[in-house]
């Protein structure tokens, strides 16, 4: 079964890897640790749907930037599952955004 979420998460990375993530404010017991990568993917912004620039302004008509999607083997506990986290680096944050268990 899998759950659909867009929860912020905080996320521990190691050479931009993720090795562990857990909800704002968890404290150690609230964390998972990643067992292992499953997959990793780019998400590319779509430049042709994007508005011409507008005079004065120097972000209009540019990306946000890429997302970066991670699905993870993740456990807390004796819990294991897979999750998906997505990073989007122009913000520096990261969402849950599913969970197979």
């Amino acid at each position: 079964m899998t759950r659909v979420y867009a929860d912020r998460i905080e996320v521990e990375a190691a050479d931009g890897v993720p090795a562990a993530f857990g909800r704002p404010g968890a404290g150690p017991d609230g964390r998972f640790a990643v067992l292992r990568v499953l997959e990793h993917w780019i998400v590319a912004p779509e430049w042709w749907r994007m508005e011409a620039a507008e005079p004065g302004r120097a972000d209009a008509g540019t990306p946000d930037g890429p997302v970066e999607y991670w699905r993870v083997e993740a456990v807390r506990g004796r819990s294991a599952a897979v999750y998906e986290l997505r990073h989007e680096a122009s913000e520096g944050s990261w969402l849950l955004t599913r969970v197979w268990a």
